[in-house]
């Protein structure tokens, strides 16, 4: 079995929503396509509901339970960040398929759900923030690189295609349990950083098609240097916005809230947000709320 997993707290339930019904209406193999929702239990029983709605035909598994992961570092990144890194232990199956919430399926992912090349556990794309074990962003010495070269690839993890049988022999769940719980080791990215650190550049590099980030309208809003321009020229990063595979809406300015401008990118999460909120109220359910407020009508 292969499945895509995605994991949330009560903050995300409508993004989430939002990424299954991308995943649904985009999905082209012949094969049925699974999801797997990890959650804890601030997710309601109307938002499973509303979840399993917005997924239409997919088959939906929930593994709900209190998995006490730590605080991230930075805010707008819930604990259950953390979860990726436990659903290859969680989830019998032969290949995973992990998206972040905030990510938008633009084309049919079940490509993503094959063999990965060499030995390597995982497969992603490139940060385009932070294309290199040694690049700085925000902070100047990101973690320990041992024997690695600082231009090594560093990838993000907001989509990874995962091989379980050697994820599980490499024992990356529980290596990375153990970093977490090290209260030495405190890195901005939690769990992202903490699997580029235990994978070191062991990774099968993904067609950046597959992970693109808004990253023309964040720099609108947002003042941080971006270190990609070596791998991402301005054009080409442009030209990833306008055809993504997977468009991963990155960064504190998502596309639910004012922070982000009003343009295309914008329109693309909308539009197929408005889907899914058709085909929750379809089903007699409320539309989740996100920041206290809930949704627009699907109508409206």
């Amino acid at each position: 079995m292969n499945s895509v997993v995605l994991c949330l707290d009560a903050r995300y339930v409508w993004p989430t929503c939002v990424a299954v019904r991308s995943l649904a209406r985009t999905w082209r193999s012949a094969e049925p396509l699974r999801i797997h929702l990890l959650t804890d239990p601030s997710v309601s029983p109307d938002s499973l509901l509303a979840l399993h709605a917005a997924a239409g035909p997919a088959e939906v598994t929930v593994i709900q339970r209190d998995f006490g992961f730590p605080d991230m570092r930075i805010g707008y990144i819930t604990p259950m960040g953390y979860a990726r890194i436990a659903a290859p232990d969680l989830i019998d199956a032969e290949r995973l398929l992990y998206l972040d919430s905030d990510m938008l399926a633009c084309v049919s992912v079940h490509t993503l759900l094959r063999q990965i090349g060499h030995d390597y556990p995982i497969a992603a794309a490139r940060d385009p923030y932070i294309p290199e074990l040694g690049s700085r962003h925000v902070e100047t010495n990101r973690f320990p690189l041992g024997g690695r070269a600082p231009e090594f690839p560093y990838f993000n993890s907001g989509l990874l295609a995962i091989d379980v049988a050697r994820w599980r022999a490499e024992r990356l769940t529980e290596r990375a349990a153990e970093l977490i719980a090290d209260p030495g080791w405190r890195p901005l990215f939690g769990d992202q950083d903490t699997l580029n650190y235990l994978i070191g550049g062991r990774f099968e590099l993904l067609d950046p098609r597959w992970n693109v980030m808004p990253v023309s309208a964040v720099q609108q809003r947002l003042d941080f240097t971006f270190h990609g321009e070596r791998y991402m020229p301005a054009a080409y990063q442009l030209d990833l916005e306008r055809a993504p595979f997977v468009m991963h809406y990155a960064t504190e300015a998502k596309p639910w809230t004012d922070a982000f401008p009003a343009g295309p990118l914008r329109d693309r999460w909308h539009a197929v947000a408005a889907e899914a909120a058709s085909m929750i109220e379809t089903a007699g359910l409320p539309v989740p709320a996100i920041s206290g407020t809930v949704r627009p009508a699907a109508h409206s």
